[in-house]
C-alpha cells in the first residue's frame, strides 16, 4: 500500500475533513477499502481535534 502526506494546517483541518467526508457522502462508487481508509483518518484527525 502506498502512502502520501498531505500537509494541513491545523485551523483548517476540520474543513477538510468536512469536504472529505462530503465527497464519500456524493460519491457512490468508491472503493470499500479506499472508502475505509479516508473514513478511518477523517474519523482519527476529529479525535485529534476534540482531545485539542
Amino acid at each position: 500500500m502506498s502512502t502520501e502526506t498531505l500537509h494541513v494546517p491545523e485551523e483548517h483541518l476540520i474543513e477538510v475533513v468536512h469536504i472529505i467526508r462530503a465527497g464519500l457522502k456524493a460519491k457512490r462508487k468508491v472503493t470499500p477499502e479506499v472508502r475505509r481508509q479516508l473514513t478511518k483518518w477523517c474519523n482519527e484527525e476529529e479525535e485529534y481535534l476534540a482531545r485539542d
